[in-house]
């Protein structure tokens, strides 16, 4: 090392001697002791194919790009937004790629995550040499992207446009049937599902989406009917986490909001990114969606209250149901034989009293069959007890119960007072044929 002279040599020995002191300093840190080998060690990074396809496409590297598709490397591959290496050949401008890549097996025609095909890059683009390419090996011209555009509709040159023009006239195409192309083809679809009681469709392998997603999106709203018809999962979900309700809202399909809503469809699922299909709404179905929003929350709440009401009648049922030992009563006095005595002697003392009964039996002897005759005769008078009497007479003999709440059931009488004890019957017959045995004696 060779140090000038003056303040320049100083400044730079000055210099010198602190970088040395800051070596020393190193030499004797505990980093420095660490070993070598894991400080030396490369730090290894592995892309992922698709990235390393798409790197090789954008820096033009052909080579790189025929040796992963010899490989069986997917030239359609896409990544998060669903862009292919096409796509972004022909956003770059890249000529050169775009035609290595079509002659290779690439989907001229393949549409990312918002629907767009390489024709519409390029139309945005204005790229007029890559978009004759791309129609000269088949490109849909009419194709519809999400938002339901051509790529004439999104053009930003006369030059392109004009080139549009002819070829959708060159090839007699009618753009009225061509927009709509698309929902006829999914209306057939629908109407065949509906007609076999079965929707039979695989989602999509890129995006996961579902014909309820395409027609939603898009604004088909009698497809979207039939779908639901059909029984379509209003509810399903991409590979984003987005539903039916999430593409109408974020592409601002109102009919097509409505439709979903007034099925009932759940507009509280939210996608990957913690999004409800509010929160990613296009502004013009905001207010739309706010209000169902308020009619959701109320008839939550609603059914919450009612929920809770019903648990609250069960509680209540479980309660009443529940066996309980009821409050002792006193038990009501059953009549006993001599109350029976009692009844029917207070009866036969007014109106059939023996000195009556003889009166009624004329003068004249009387042999054995009328004898019969008056013992069944007093038989039945005693069996005609008035029962309505006996039950006057038990119940004014009932002793009357302590005040309660509820108040005691009274006694039924649907059957007759238990049969006259036999020493009864026998009483009253010898009372009643003493005046005949009298008579026979004198």
């Amino acid at each position: 090392m060779t140090l000038g002279s003056g303040s320049q040599s100083e400044s730079a020995l000055l210099a010198y001697n602190k970088r040395k002191a800051q070596l020393e300093r190193w030499r004797g840190s505990d980093t420095e002791k660490e070993s070598i080998e894991i400080r030396s060690r490369p730090k290894r990074v592995k892309f992922a194919d698709k990235c390393i396809f798409q790197a090789a496409c954008a820096s033009n590297d052909k080579g790189q790009v025929a040796r992963m598709i010899k490989e069986g490397y997917d030239i359609n591959a896409v990544d998060e937004d669903g862009i292919t290496a096409l796509h972004q050949a022909c956003i770059e401008d890249n000529f050169d790629m775009v035609e290595f890549l079509l002659e290779n097996g690439a989907d001229v025609n393949i549409s990312d995550n918002e629907g767009w095909t390489p024709l519409h890059a390029v139309a945005t683009c204005c790229y007029v040499s890559i978009a004759k390419l791309l129609m000269e090996h088949g490109a849909n011209v009419v194709a519809l992207n999400n938002d339901c555009s051509i790529p004439l509709d999104i053009c930003k040159s006369d030059e392109i446009r004009e080139l549009f023009i002819q070829e959708i006239n060159g090839k007699g195409i009618d753009l009225k049937d061509a927009r709509r192309g698309e929902e006829v083809k999914m209306m057939d679809d629908a109407k065949r599902w509906l007609a076999n009681g079965a929707v039979d469709e695989n989602p999509h392998p890129v995006t996961g989406a579902t014909a309820m997603h395409v027609a939603a999106c898009k604004g088909y709203i009698k497809v979207l009917d039939l779908l639901i018809k059909a029984g379509a999962n209003m509810n399903s979900q991409d590979f984003d986490g987005w539903t039916p309700l999430h593409a109408a809202a974020h592409w601002g399909q109102k009919e097509a909001c409505e439709v979903l809503l007034e099925h009932m469809c759940d507009m509280g699922l939210r996608n990957n990114c913690d999004q409800t299909a509010l929160d990613i709404a296009d502004s013009s179905v905001v207010p739309l969606l706010e209000e169902w929003k308020k009619r959701h929350d109320v008839n939550k709440n609603i059914d919450t209250h009612n929920v809770g009401k019903q648990n609250l009648n069960n509680l209540n049922n479980n309660n009443n149901n529940a066996v309980t030992v009821p409050p002792k009563k006193k038990p009501a006095p059953r009549p006993t034989p001599d109350d029976d005595v009692t009844i029917v002697t207070s009866q036969l003392s007014q109106d059939k009293s023996p000195s009556n009964i003889s009166n009624s039996i004329s003068d004249e002897p009387c042999d054995q069959d009328e004898e019969m005759e008056v013992e069944e005769e007093q038989e039945q008078m005693v069996d005609v007890v008035d029962v309505d009497e006996a039950e006057d007479t038990l119940a004014s003999s009932r002793p009357t119960p302590p005040p309660t709440c509820v108040a005691p059931e009274p006694i039924s009488f649907a059957h007759p007072p238990p049969p006259l004890c036999p020493p009864v019957v026998v009483v009253l017959l010898l009372v009643a044929l003493l005046p005949v045995a009298y008579r026979r004696l004198s």
